[in-house]
């Protein structure tokens, strides 16, 4: 339980793609939170209770499925060449075209553009749409380049640069349930420079700014309609726990961290296979989509860009026809935990991708999971 208390650890917080050290239709409602634009918003950031504060990924667009003739899928980069072909693929043709292989430099442009992401628990404090308010969501954003507007709000808060400790500024754990600065969206219509191609239509946040007037704390509503919003106040100083009194309004927030609708891991990260907290339709999807990977991994780099276009098998399934995306189904059923068409606003101007298929809900959590264990990992975030 001290953890919660105690806050994040900011030096593990990374929040742009940069500072990594690299190597359907889904109800979007109920787990992203979108800003519409024209439209101001207030968020407090919370904790990831199934992992990071701020989860990255980075996702590959335009592979060739060759299980569906001149269709694509998609593929999460695991972030290390040692385990991720599709990365290390790109690191040898980026050296071939170093080397004056024009063939190579055409090949990334067409088949290995990727984009940089970033996701994070909110709750959404202020919103035009009074549904809202309150809400527990997950907020995807640009983690990378000019657009990453959110990061840089979040970079500059849990890690200011050294001139800014120089004269006084600290770090802020704006995760902590008991009490932070706010993010005060501001969403704009703009259009975005793509790098080859026209210009899109997205969400500018280039207005948003810190709420640092007050200490924001997460609020939750028991049954009863009782309300409470978390405060410093609510820590005993002597046992640096959570007081008796308050309980009841902790264990509602350890819910609502633990909705499987805000998982963070099913529906943005990439997914390890074996991992824990996969569902079965993650694990059969990751077998699926890693077969793929390992059959176009060789004919990108070994064969013309013809042929190339030309590769695959044509597809007669029913969920194959008019689909975008040859990754989304599992033997009919959708596969929904990872590369889910999440994108961030200011790239595709939602995160509500239509084309994707519309994945079925993740079991809730085991009520037989140990509460300490739980409670310990928020106290400590």
């Amino acid at each position: 339980m001290s953890a919660l208390v105690q806050g994040t650890n900011l030096n593990d917080v990374v929040a742009k793609a940069e500072d990594i050290q690299s190597g359907s239709g889904v109800d979007w409602a109920s787990k992203f939170f979108e800003p519409q634009p024209n439209c101001d918003y207030l968020i407090k950031f919370l904790p990831n209770l199934s992992g990071d504060p701020i989860t990255h990924r980075s996702q590959y667009r335009n592979l060739p499925d060759p299980d569906r003739k001149g269709k694509t899928f998609r593929w999460t980069s695991s972030g290390s060449a040692q385990t991720d072909p599709v990365l290390q693929l790109f690191f040898d043709l980026h050296a071939e075209m170093k080397n004056g292989d024009k063939i190579a430099e055409m090949k990334i442009q067409k088949y290995l553009k990727n984009t940089n992401q970033a996701a994070c628990v909110v709750q959404i404090l202020q919103s035009p749409n009074k549904e809202e308010v309150g809400k527990f969501r997950i907020f995807a954003f640009s983690s990378y380049g000019e657009n990453a507007t959110v990061a840089n709000l979040i970079k500059n808060k849990v890690s200011p640069s050294e001139k800014k400790l120089a004269l006084g500024e600290k770090p802020e754990d704006i995760f902590n349930v008991f009490g932070s600065s706010a993010l005060y969206i501001v969403c704009k219509k703009v259009m975005i420079p793509q790098p080859n191609g026209p210009a899109v239509e997205g969400r500018g946040y280039s207005e948003s700014s810190w709420m640092e007037k007050r200490q924001y704390g997460a609020i939750v509503t028991l049954e009863d309609g009782t309300q409470h919003e978390f405060s410093a106040a609510d820590i005993d100083p002597a046992t640096k726990s959570v007081k008796p009194e308050v309980m009841p309004f902790f264990n509602k927030l350890v819910e609502e961290l633990q909705n499987p609708d805000i998982s963070v891991h099913n529906y943005f990260a990439y997914c390890e296979p074996g991992d824990k907290r996969n569902t079965p339709e993650t694990e059969e999807y990751l077998k699926k989509v890693r077969k793929k990977v390992e059959e176009i991994v060789p004919v990108i780099r070994e064969k013309s860009l013809k042929e190339i276009e030309e590769y695959g098998r044509k597809d007669h399934s029913e969920t194959g026809a008019g689909s975008k995306d040859g990754a989304t189904t599992i033997n009919g059923a959708s596969a929904k935990d990872i590369l889910v068409e999440a994108v961030p606003t200011e790239i595709q101007g939602s995160v509500m991708n239509q084309d994707a298929e519309k994945p079925q809900p993740a079991p809730a959590a085991s009520k037989a999971a140990d509460i300490d264990d739980i409670v310990g990992d928020i106290l400590n975030s």
